[in-house]
């Protein structure tokens, strides 16, 4: 998620968040002092009756599709399945986790790994989960994935910040080593 986006997710929360309480607030005024909603809604009738109430609803439906076209534009940053990008070649993110899993070797401890490609600011970042078994040497584990990394971006010439997760529970818990086949 960029920046303004998340910007954008907060104000629209703030502004919905607001208007629901209000809303709720007043019925909840009209149900229990019905003469005192009136009363404080009075001085509004008269300019609320010179509006041209479809005019109103015009501008209201706009600036909703208008919010609404904003809110579209600007999704869709952040995953992808391009791990890197240069030029017109494209690297997908299971190439990189064939490379990765070729430089990081055989490991008893080592169920399974992923690669998870982000962009962030412009730039390529690649988030590589190990899911390890349990009682595993995780400092172990960690050279041999930080080595692997390094020799990631060389064997592909890219310059992207990886980072590790270590990964176990329940799952890694139960698997076994290898599958059967």
């Amino acid at each position: 998620m960029s920046g303004s986006s998340r910007i954008l997710n907060r104000v629209l929360l703030a502004v919905l968040g607001i208007a629901w309480l209000a809303a709720g607030s007043l019925v909840l005024l009209w149900h229990l002092q019905p003469e005192a909603v009136i009363a404080a809604l009075a001085p509004l009738a008269a300019p609320a009756a010179q509006l041209d109430w479809p005019i109103v609803a015009a501008i209201a439906g706009a600036a909703l599709i208008l919010i609404a076209a904003i809110h579209t534009a600007t999704r869709g940053r952040g995953r992808s399945d391009d791990a890197l990008v240069a030029g017109s070649i494209t690297v997908d993110k299971h190439a990189v986790r064939d490379v990765f899993r070729a430089e990081l070797g055989e490991h008893p401890d080592l169920l399974d790994l992923d690669v998870q490609p982000w962009r962030t600011r412009g730039r390529e970042a690649w988030q590589v989960t190990l899911r390890v078994r349990r009682g595993a040497r995780l400092d172990e584990l960690a050279d041999r994935a930080a080595a692997a990394a390094e020799g990631t971006r060389a064997r592909l010439g890219a310059a992207a910040p990886i980072l590790i997760h270590l990964s176990g529970g329940l799952r890694s818990a139960v698997a076994h080593a290898r599958r059967a086949e």
